[in-house]
């Protein structure tokens, strides 16, 4: 699971690397970007858009990622 935030989106630039992996956000930044090389599966968790961010929050989005168990979360 990869939240929004510039930290994020510049870690997920780096996943293009990688192959296989599911990656689920909230950021469409990082969907986007995930998303771009084909090689990886995106998950991106609806609900209301904060313009700002350009991610989703509200009682949807955590509905949603509460369905998800990943078997790998960095610290």
């Amino acid at each position: 699971m990869i939240d929004s935030g510039t930290s994020s989106y510049y870690a997920a630039r780096h996943l293009d690397r990688h192959s296989r992996l599911s990656i689920i956000t909230n950021s469409l930044e990082v969907a986007r970007e995930t998303a771009r090389s084909g090689r990886n599966r995106v998950y991106s968790i609806g609900g209301e858009v904060n313009n700002e961010y350009l991610s989703t929050f509200g009682v949807d989005t955590m509905a949603q990622v509460a369905r998800y168990a990943p078997t790998y979360a960095p610290p």
